[in-house]
């Protein structure tokens, strides 16, 4: 196996400068009397001498947790995919079909990403898609100019409108050409982008609501989109806020009318479902559909009436349980109480907030925090004129904010509460938001939580931070982001706290833009308490949706400081983020790490490289490599052995008696025992990796520890002698053993 390149950046040039910016080399991996560099201002984790395997069982549990209390705060919408066979790491490409992995990071600049939309994709908007004046401008203009302006609101259906108007450019009947539409993502100043980088006659739906250009050069960066599409015959559509972009005509979005798109996906999903309906019947279900809707709720409404009709289960329960009512019964409960019960609504709200931000915990967490939201708002919880015991008054409280209690206890002995219908929680916190009398205290209330209560009760708290962040980013920004990121108070929890919140907020379309662009700043020019957030936002859905950005600030993370704390901390944000979507791009990447000439970089290949291959999940290891595509495997194969290699490596090292010195990655051989002791039961790719392993560990100094250990698992009947005198085979062949 030939050595590749080492990542860009190695060389200490910060990877992700702006243009124009001066350019600093990172601090080195040793301090100048030559013992390696610490941060000190990045506290250790408690955890990073455990076990192994006993840290990613916690971090199993915490992660199915977190992803469980995320999913009620989701608001659901139908979207495009965005299909595509490349998986993106940097300038890292896979192309599943050629089954070519070229391995290169790339360290600076600007990044060119095209997601090419499908044909189902197309098919799925010509079917949605309903019609509008704005679709028919868009089309004009884009006969007209090759970059064209469309401001609106997030949320409001702008990218499929903008989306449906590039089909129509597309497939124009006049056009002798074969054009090709696609979302077209940049992580970088826009200036920088080649026309050798876009795809010949495509038209690209570029979101630019939240980037910087927009509010400082926006005339430069347009010109150069022109420049661009001149020289690349495509066109682009601009997304902007409402405002649009200064000094530049734009056309303004309006929605269509939310009934509108309800019966046009309605008239998809029932035959997709085996549903025909009268005109009666369609006009009965029409009624249901509140004009307030956005696009999405409107679209996933007629989705899920579509799948109950299907299925036979009550149309009922999806109306009751659509966004829209979920509000209209949160502003009920919160401005007052029904005829017959519980007459303080203060109390109500109270625990109505309680039992949203920390639904499912246990009673006595849940009471007690609603009485501490009730003292800050100066009212009782439990009026002291009641004769009835407490518990029977919190159990009347909890069925008048929708909520009961489990009526077996848990594992632990706790009762837990729960809301009747799960995705309340969402909708509570919108109105709770908008009611400025209950705003304020609520925003103290947060905190407290975030800064004394477990860590249960601090990840669902982050998590109502972060939906609150959807609804006014800069509020939440100056009230918790920047006080859990600078400072001497901003310890390590508070980093969790902020990458807790951010996995939440990047949830609704109307933050996500706004979320990306604080963790490239904050991974650029942040200090280190905000490259430690950066770290831990990433090991999350931020990081399985955005796999490349997420591998670009962790290489710009580790170039400028490498303590052993900040390379623990990206390996397991990236055994969080490997999936069997992202396993390819995150595998090239460690490969590119191991082969260059950072010691940081090296190390962290490592430590990643160990948690993935380990057991867990209830599987031999996290790689997923049963399910990687065969024509890869071969050059996946290449990959995996240099990562041993280089793990093993690491793990032979000595350990340095400096403070703060990162250790040897020692459990990589006894990882690699576990591959070995399994050998019977382990399928051909993994065997292969490991013959891989001991036919070149001569040329990488490993054939005398790997010989020393291949006697110990004999001698200990990890192997039979079939299978230790064939890897001893291996080991000699090369004639790297006596």
């Amino acid at each position: 196996m030939t050595d590749g390149p080492a990542p860009e950046g190695s060389d200490g040039v910060e990877a992700g400068a702006a243009p124009g910016q001066e350019v600093h080399p990172p601090p080195s991996s040793q301090a100048e009397d030559g013992q390696p560099y610490v941060d000190v201002t990045v506290e250790e984790d408690p955890d990073i001498d455990k076990p192994i395997d006993v840290r990613l069982a916690r971090e199993d549990v915490e992660g199915q947790s977190r992803r469980h209390n995320l999913d009620r705060l989701r608001q659901p919408s139908p979207s495009l995919t965005y299909g595509s066979r490349h998986v993106f790491s940097g300038s890292t490409v896979f192309e599943a079909h050629h089954g070519d992995i070229n391995v290169k990071l790339a360290g600076s600049g600007s990044h060119v990403h095209p997601y090419r939309i499908s044909h189902e994709e197309a098919t799925l908007i010509r079917d949605t898609f309903v019609d509008s004046e704005v679709r028919q401008r868009l089309v004009k203009q884009l006969e007209l100019q090759r970059v064209v302006v469309l401001a609106g609101e997030p949320e409001s259906g702008r990218k499929y409108t903008a989306h449906a108007a590039l089909l129509w450019w597309a497939y124009d009947t006049s056009s002798k050409k074969n054009r090709e539409t696609a979302r077209l993502v940049l992580r970088g100043d826009p200036i920088l982008v080649k026309a050798a980088e876009l795809q010949r006659n495509t038209g690209y739906v570029l979101n630019a609501t939240w980037d910087e250009w927009t509010r400082h050069n926006p005339q430069e960066v347009l010109d150069h989109l022109n420049s661009l599409a001149a020289d690349a015959s495509c066109r682009f559509i601009v997304l902007t806020g409402p405002d649009g972009l200064a000094g530049s005509p734009s056309i303004r979005h309006e929605p269509p009318l939310a009934i509108e798109i309800f019966h046009r996906w309605l008239k998809r999903e029932l035959p997709r479902n085996g549903v025909s309906l009268t005109a009666a019947d369609l006009a009965s279900l029409t009624e249901h559909v509140d004009e307030t809707q956005s696009p999405s709720e409107s679209a996933h409404l007629a989705i899920k009436i579509s799948q109950a009709l299907g299925s036979g289960e009550r149309v009922e329960d999806v109306l009751a349980a659509r966004p829209s009512q979920l509000r209209q019964q949160a502003r009920k409960l919160l401005e007052r109480s029904e005829a017959g019960e519980i007459r303080d609504p203060l109390a109500v709200r109270c625990l109505l907030i309680s039992v949203a931000v920390l639904n499912e915990l246990p009673v006595v967490t849940v009471s007690r925090a609603a009485t501490r939201l009730a003292a800050l708002m100066s009212v009782d919880l439990i009026p002291r004129h009641q004769d009835m015991p407490p518990w029977e008054w919190l159990d009347r409280m909890l069925g008048q904010v929708r909520a009961f209690c489990d009526s077996s206890p848990a594992a632990d002995g706790s009762r837990l509460v729960r809301l009747r219908t799960p995705e309340f929680a969402p909708a509570v916190l919108e109105v709770v938001w908008k009611n400025t009398q209950i705003s304020e205290p609520l925003l103290a209330w947060l905190k407290e939580l975030t800064a004394a209560g477990s860590r249960d009760v601090q990840i669902r708290a982050a998590h109502a931070i972060g939906r609150l962040a959807t609804y006014d980013f800069d509020v939440i920004y100056e009230e918790f982001f920047k006080e859990w990121t600078t400072g001497r108070a901003a310890g390590q929890g508070k980093q969790w706290l902020a990458a807790w919140a951010l996995e939440a907020a990047v949830l609704s379309e109307s933050a996500s833009g706004r979320v990306l662009n604080l963790l490239t700043h904050w991974s650029t020019g942040g200090n280190a308490k905000q490259r430690t957030a950066v770290v831990r936002a990433y090991g999350s859905s931020i990081g399985v949706d955005n796999i490349e950005d997420a591998l670009r600030a962790f290489q710009r993370v580790l170039l400028a400081t490498s303590p052993r704390q900040i390379q623990d901390a990206v390996a397991r944000s990236l055994t969080e983020t490997c999936t069997p979507q992202t396993v390819l791009t995150i595998v090239a990447a460690l490969t590119a790490w191991s082969k260059g000439e950072h010691a940081g970089l090296r190390r962290t290949a490592a430590l990643t490289f160990i948690r993935l291959a380990s057991e867990g999940r209830g599987q031999r290891n996290r790689l997923h490599l049963d399910e990687l595509p065969q024509e890869m495997w071969h050059q996946v194969e290449e990959c995996l052995t240099t990562l041993w290699w280089n793990a093993l490596q690491e793990g032979l090292k000595k350990q340095t008696p400096a403070p703060g010195a990162p250790a040897p990655v020692s459990e990589s051989w006894s990882v690699l025992t576990t591959w070995v002791r399994h050998w019977n039961t382990i399928s051909p790719p993994h065997r292969a990796v490991i013959e891989e392993v001991f036919a070149g560990a001569g040329r990488c100094g490993l054939a005398e520890p790997l010989s020393f250990y291949l006697r110990h698992w004999f001698h200990s009947q990890t192997v039979n002698a079939e299978l230790a005198r064939r890897l001893h085979h291996l080991l000699s062949q090369n004639g790297t053993l006596s």
